[in-house]
């Protein structure tokens, strides 16, 4: 026979099983919710996926891009070195070249330079000794002028002083020829004329 405390436990059980399905629902609930969170980060997962393949692959482009620009500007680095080397030897080579020229044109010029000082003192000489010889001829030719003027006056008195002897002659012949030859008295003033006129 059933006793008093059956029903009692009876209800109990019941009761628990009511409480158990309660809990059952709300785990059921949550489970649900965690299934539908989980689906919601697993599509969040898979698109931060796809994001970080497409920012990978972006990075790897960057990389790619970053590595060939440094490529690119070393290349650069290089050429510009190559080049400026280049230029820097031609320019060294343009100077030393330039300055061997200067250097030649130098001493070119110093010996044309010592040439000409020889040349102007052989001519500055060579003028003294002519300035000395034409001071000398213009002393001889002063000298020789005073001696033909000297002579001239000489002559000029020696000619005055013959012109008067010769006067004096034929003044005192004459008496004496008027007085040997009468005849002849007509052609000494002739011969007179003569010898003044020689004179």
């Amino acid at each position: 026979m059933p006793t008093a405390t059956e029903p009692r436990k009876a209800e109990l059980l019941r009761q628990e099983l009511v409480e158990v399905r309660a809990q059952l629902a709300t785990r059921d609930t949550a489970l649900a919710e965690a299934r539908a969170g989980l689906a919601t980060e697993q599509a969040r997962a898979a698109q931060l996926a796809a994001r970080t393949g497409e920012l990978e692959a972006a990075l790897a482009a960057a990389q790619d891009r970053c590595a060939a620009g440094e490529r690119a500007q070393a290349e650069a680095i290089a050429t510009a070195q190559a080049r400026y080397e280049a230029l820097s030897k031609q320019l060294l080579q343009e100077t030393a070249h330039q300055r061997d020229a200067l250097s030649a044109e130098r001493g070119q010029l110093a010996s044309q330079l010592k040439f000409a000082e020889r040349r102007l003192a052989a001519l500055e000489e060579v003028r003294g000794r002519l300035e000395a010889e034409l001071a000398s001829e213009r002393a001889a030719r002063q000298t020789a002028a005073g001696e033909a003027s000297a002579l001239k006056a000489v002559n000029a008195s020696q000619r005055a002083q013959l012109n008067e002897l010769l006067r004096a002659t034929l003044a005192a012949a004459a008496p004496a020829a008027k007085s040997a030859r009468p005849g002849s008295a007509k052609s000494a003033p002739k011969a007179t004329a003569k010898r003044g006129g020689q004179s």
